[in-house]
């Protein structure tokens, strides 16, 4: 059951991230939810997640520069600014803008999502890339080795690191999660322009290496469990 949070914008401001996936080499501003600590939020509540532009970014950066001045310094004299009046600061407002113009990190976008600018389609292309990555890889994992739901849940029962680690080795019965190998089917020429066509979505395309003992069952196992969660073509498995 959803639940929506009561938030005022004069209370709260989002927290920006300058995320970089592992599938390309798109980074992309987020606003990342900030939670009241006035307010009880349900277990397992999620952060709300959005895109954002550079220009948003900047707009949200020196806003939170004029709001909290002492949080979100660069350099030791900006503390200076922590001694006027909002209202001032809010003046000030084309300068901050500025500021944060020269300081805030830069958004980029690789030479396959290029063409798709800065969009929400941009953000939702390398966000579903990167989840189908991970489900897939993981997928790949737990049916190559042969782990069960309550084997993942004595995974994570651990209370360090350490512990962590060493059942992970004991579940890594036949090979590693990160030892499977993945790529995106990214073929296409690139124009004058430097865009390059690409099928969208990309077929991503998992690979066990030579050296795992894993049997064929085990890949059509794979390939079919990838079927069952994405439409067929948008994983194949080797």
């Amino acid at each position: 059951m959803s639940v929506t949070v009561a938030r005022t914008q004069e209370d709260i401001l989002d927290t920006l991230q300058l995320w970089s996936p592992d599938t390309c080499d798109c980074s992309v501003h987020q606003a990342v939810e900030e939670l009241d600590s006035d307010v009880t939020y349900p277990e397992g509540y999620q952060k709300y997640i959005y895109y954002m532009t550079q220009a948003e970014s900047v707009d949200l950066h020196a806003e939170r520069f004029i709001r909290r001045p002492r949080n979100t310094v660069r350099w030791p004299l900006f503390i200076l600014f922590d001694h006027l009046s909002i209202a001032v600061r809010k003046r000030l407002r084309p300068l901050f803008r500025t500021m944060a113009w020269s300081l805030q990190a830069r958004a980029k976008e690789c030479q396959y999502h290029r063409k798709l600018g800065e969009s929400q389609v941009l953000y939702d292309t390398v966000y579903e890339e990167n989840v189908r990555k991970n489900i897939c890889q993981h997928l790949a994992w737990r049916i190559a080795n042969g782990i069960s739901d309550e084997d993942e849940a004595w995974l994570n029962s651990v209370p360090n690191k350490r512990i962590y680690e060493a059942r992970l080795d004991i579940l890594n019965r036949v090979i590693p999660e990160l030892d499977i190998e993945w790529g995106f089917e990214r073929d296409g020429s690139m124009d004058a322009d430097g865009y390059v066509d690409w099928k969208y979505p990309a077929p991503l395309h998992l690979h066990f290496p030579e050296y795992a003992d894993v049997p064929w069952r085990t890949v059509d196992d794979v390939q079919m469990a990838c079927d069952e969660r994405f439409p067929p073509g948008m994983v194949v498995v080797t």
